[in-house]
């Protein structure tokens, strides 16, 4: 692990009919940071995808022909991805990477925006269907399940447009549902719920109220702070909440500027932490001269991944100059994957910079980067993405618990 001397930062939630600000790097005028140590999982090689889709390849051979878009994990030892234009993509510990190009009955590509494995390996991906929901500006679709064929097999159920899916231990499937009128266009907020899929095809509502009202209301300031203690099927919850599930079945919920867990069986809420309400300090983790402001968390369905110890990974949004990113030093695979990682640092798309927040503590831990998850419960993969080549690459990172 890199010996980092530690500034001290604030995190400050300052929300703004229920939107928060973008994450500020203020940076002193003493040079460059220095790269950040990260070892390279997979990606940077050269053998592409149609030649090992489906099959196991190490990690350091094969070319991530496309920006990997999201990432979950338990701390299990296997990260779970999307990678565009339409794959699966799964990766252990040792590098060992299998790719799969996920299609249609047809034979055609589908568009994935979120992807759940379950303990036992059965997929599910929330494809992107209905052309009127694009439009409107969401990223919901349909649930589907990957069969062995690599075949989208779509989920028997009487359910709404999905925004963000999850699977806990039992392998049952969890997902952000739009419960309100989809039609309505995303100008007025329909109201979400947290719903699970049971064996026998029943769904429980875990969270989440029957109607909400529309931003720069009492409904909208609720979600934005996850008040602590709030019944969780009382809570306004809309379609930028992300969800997880934690390795006890905790389920977790991102809005724009806060953290919360929900037992399996419902209840309160707890407030993990974030933005609103009290100051919270944090460790940046970073050397002169970045000193990270955060005041809003990545929402749209935000990747989130927590681990064995209830220690939340997710994605922050930043505003700062290229040139001030704090870039990666790549350990291991070919010079490829270093250029893939300095690519990544001088892309002026953005940067999603990942945080950990555990007890009401955050650190931001990679500046770098457009997902996070769990390898285990002292590693995390990051993927970063080369907008010249759309060549990605993943590397993990040993954090400390906070």
């Amino acid at each position: 692990m890199r010996s980092r001397t530690a500034r001290r930062g604030r995190f400050t939630g300052s929300v703004v009919g229920g939107v928060s600000m973008a994450m500020v790097l203020a940076l002193a005028a003493c040079g460059p940071p220095e790269p950040q140590a990260v070892t390279l999982l997979a990606g940077g090689g050269d053998q592409h995808l149609n030649d090992v889709s489906g099959a196991p390849s190490p990690g350091a051979e094969i070319s991530l022909d496309g920006r990997i878009t999201h990432l979950t994990g338990r701390g299990d030892g296997t990260v779970w991805g999307i990678m565009e234009p339409g794959h699966v993509l799964s990766v252990e510990a040792d590098g060992t990477t299998r790719t799969r190009r996920a299609t249609g009955e047809d034979g055609a590509s589908v568009e994935l925006v979120d992807v759940a494995a379950t303990p036992d390996g059965a997929v599910f991906v929330l494809v992107m269907t209905r052309s009127e929901i694009r439009e409107l500006g969401s990223r919901a679709g349909a649930i589907y399940r990957l069969d062995d064929g690599n075949v989208v097999r779509p989920v028997d159920g009487e359910y709404g447009p999905v925004e963000d899916i999850a699977t806990d231990s039992e392998g049952r499937l969890l997902m952000l549902e739009n419960v309100g009128d989809p039609d309505v266009g995303v100008r007025e907020h329909q109201p979400h719920q947290v719903r699970r899929i049971e064996a026998d095809g029943s769904l429980t509502t875990i969270a989440g109220a029957d109607e909400v009202d529309a931003p720069d209301s009492a409904d909208s300031r609720t979600w934005s702070d996850l008040p602590d203690s709030t019944p969780a099927l009382d809570l306004p919850l809309y379609r930028d909440t992300g969800i997880t599930v934690g390795p006890d079945d905790t389920v977790y919920l991102v809005s724009d500027s806060s953290v919360a867990a929900v037992s399996p069986g419902g209840g309160t809420i707890r407030r993990v932490g974030g933005a609103a309400g009290d100051d919270l300090d944090f460790d940046t983790g970073f050397e002169d001269p970045a000193e990270p402001d955060i005041v809003g968390l990545r929402d749209q369905g935000s990747p989130v991944s927590v681990d064995d110890d209830g220690a939340v990974v997710f994605n922050v949004r930043a505003v700062f100059d290229s040139e001030d990113v704090v870039a990666w030093q790549v350990d291991g695979g070919t010079g490829r994957a270093q250029q893939i990682a300095d690519g990544a640092r001088d892309d002026t798309f953005g940067h999603w910079p990942a945080a950990v927040m555990n007890d009401g503590e955050a650190q931001v831990v990679s500046i770098l980067g457009d997902s996070a998850a769990w390898l285990d419960d002292e590693t995390l993969v990051l993927s970063a993405s080369d907008p010249n080549s759309e060549e990605s690459i993943l590397a993990t990172l040993e954090t400390p618990k906070l």
